[in-house]
């Protein structure tokens, strides 16, 4: 969820309570168009509209991703390795997801790798027990 976007005018920073339901600005990393929601248990944020590609995540964020998708594919050569990946039993979108195909222990089922690069916003906590319940482990 992008929490910063940018004035397609005066290129100025905006963040979405200064934010029409209407209003249209740009994503800084790409700049393609943003658009903004929120609801009863959601913070409001911005959005990509379903035509975009980008992912709005920097560029650090990505090699983040990349080397965890290096590393557990050397850590565990016979499971298969996810990006970007929601579990049936945890309804999160995993950065990474090394998927076993029986259950190891202490791991579970699987390991969610949640890259956390500068997300104030995301509650570790919460996270954490959604896959712990789900039966994986995170890292």
């Amino acid at each position: 969820m992008p929490f910063i976007a940018v004035d397609p005018v005066d290129n100025r920073p905006r963040i979405p309570v200064g934010v029409g339901d209407d209003e249209e600005v740009q994503c800084p990393v790409c700049e393609d168009i943003l658009r903004v929601r929120d609801g009863d248990s959601i913070a409001r944020h911005f959005y990509y509209p379903p035509d975009s590609e980008c992912s709005g995540e920097s560029p650090l964020h990505l090699l983040m991703k990349s080397i965890a998708v290096d590393k557990v594919q050397k850590k565990h050569p016979d499971a298969t390795v996810h990006v970007e990946f929601v579990t049936h039993e945890v309804p999160r979108r995993a950065d990474v997801f090394v998927e076993f195909e029986q259950p190891k222990q202490p791991l579970g089922s699987g390991t969610a790798v949640e890259v956390q690069h500068q997300n104030e916003q995301k509650d570790f906590v919460e996270t954490t027990a959604s896959y712990l319940d789900g039966g994986c482990s995170v890292i």
